[in-house]
């Protein structure tokens, strides 16, 4: 019985891959697409911040590396925020980007990283560990933006104080939860309807907090960044609304 023939995948220049929105990398390359766009963007880096963030990447790669999200690998979109600051919010903090390639890490792995149970005491530790390899800042800059422990009861409150928190107190973190929030809010349409409907009520109170924190002259944007990204949360907004309204 004869196979099917499969269509290769097609090549696209680096050119290409930069011109591309990311979530039509996500869709037509894939997790290779964006990490080729990735490695694009820090090209510009110095040799000493690109072997930060290489390790960065590498081990956010390796502890996420069987890791999915609905549709796609975790690294899509773990690449797409770190992408996402570079070269829309066009910041370039090496500490930033190298922490957005981790901002899910500690909260997903920490048990494996430390192979203790307790999950607090886990995120301690591997908060600790960052510390040890990558320095304070960059550490603490993935724990501003990791969720702590919640309780079952009441977890969407608990969330959204957090991240209400984190935006009004580290500007430097905030940028890291903006563009983790434009990916999973914005990008909402790109994702199952049931998972949509089950996480657009905990997103859409927030998007005034994260147009205040945008506004805010401590976040270290440029106006004309802040001003694209505020569109973000219209259009956020817009996507959120016709989600929980059934349309």
């Amino acid at each position: 019985m004869a196979q099917p023939e499969v269509s290769p995948k097609p090549h696209f220049s680096d050119e290409q891959i930069k011109s591309m929105p990311l979530h039509t990398i996500s869709e037509v390359i894939g997790e290779e697409g964006l990490s080729r766009r990735f490695f694009i963007e820090i090209a510009s880096f110095s040799p000493e911040e690109q072997e930060v963030l290489n390790r960065a990447y590498a081990l956010s790669s390796k502890f996420h590396a069987e890791d999915r999200r609905q549709r796609e690998p975790a690294m899509s979109h773990i690449l797409r925020v770190a992408i996402r600051i570079m070269h829309h919010y066009d910041f370039k903090d090496p500490a930033v980007i190298a922490a957005a390639l981790m901002h899910d890490l500690v909260e997903d792995h920490a048990k494996d990283m430390t192979d203790i149970d307790d999950k607090q005491e886990a995120i301690k530790k591997a908060l600790a560990m960052l510390a040890d390899e990558f320095g304070d800042d960059i550490s603490n800059l993935v724990g501003a933006v990791t969720n702590p422990v919640f309780d079952k009861q009441d977890w969407h409150q608990q969330y959204r104080d957090h991240v209400i928190e984190l935006l009004r107190t580290n500007p430097r973190a905030a940028i890291i939860k903006i563009s983790d929030f434009t990916d999973n809010a914005t990008g909402i349409i790109y994702t199952p309807q049931a998972k949509a409907e089950s996480v657009a009520p905990k997103y859409e109170p927030l998007v005034p907090e994260f147009k205040q924190a945008i506004a805010s002259p401590e976040v270290p944007l440029s106006d004309e960044v802040k001003a694209h990204i505020l569109h973000q949360m219209d259009l956020t907004t817009e996507r959120l609304q016709s989600v929980i309204n059934g349309q």
